[in-house]
């Protein structure tokens, strides 16, 4: 098996949702507004709890909040004790990667920025595009007896995001486990990825 999807132990879950909370309350205190959205989001909707073997954690916020508070994000995570592996500040990737307690092959953290296009009307970062209507208002979800935001519709946006997710699909290809819609590659990719997973899945 890829040890990158492999389940993680009960100690190194206990500490990735401990110092997901911290995470959250550092980005409360500075009056950031994120999201759920990707992996946290689906195993919240589909498991109540992290997806055991996902080796990232993503919080979404806006680009330009972001951009303009990335300083002292990044400061106030490393005065909590998280190291700080990079930070981008490039508009189709902005983002901070950083570790707690255990190295980025048992839990990364990522805070990620969403553009949005006017032209297109899709909100954007990278190789990921979500239509407007899943960002520009919020539902909310429970996650570990807290409330946080999510896409509008989230079993719509996990659909449009994942294709069936609530199948669970334990895979670290990228092209496996999102839709082309969401994510996008060239077409033969695309193509080679849907034979991949049609027979991942039967």
């Amino acid at each position: 098996m890829n040890l990158k999807v492999r389940d993680r132990s009960p100690e190194e879950l206990l500490s990735r949702k401990e110092e997901f909370l911290k995470i959250c309350d550092i980005l409360d205190k500075l009056n950031i507004n994120y999201f759920l959205q990707t992996g946290v989001l689906l195993g919240a909707m589909r498991e109540k709890n992290f997806i055991k073997w996902d080796w990232g954690v993503d919080i979404s916020v806006f680009f330009d909040e972001l951009l303009n508070n990335i300083d002292s994000i990044a400061t106030s995570l490393e005065e909590a004790g998280f190291k700080i592996l990079r930070i981008e500040k490039k508009e189709k990737d902005c983002k901070i990667y950083f570790i707690g307690k255990y190295p980025k092959d048992v839990t990364g953290f990522t805070i990620f920025g969403w553009s949005y296009s006017s032209i297109k009307d899709v909100y954007w970062r990278s190789n990921y595009t979500v239509p407007s209507k899943f960002l520009n208002n919020f539902s909310s979800i429970e996650l570990f007896g807290r409330k946080f935001k999510c896409p509008e519709n989230p079993e719509e946006y996990l659909t449009y995001a994942y294709g069936d997710w609530k199948v669970p699909l334990r895979s670290s290809d990228k092209n496996l486990y999102n839709n082309n819609k969401y994510y996008k590659t060239s077409f033969l990719r695309n193509f080679k990825n849907k034979i991949k997973k049609f027979l991942q899945m039967n």
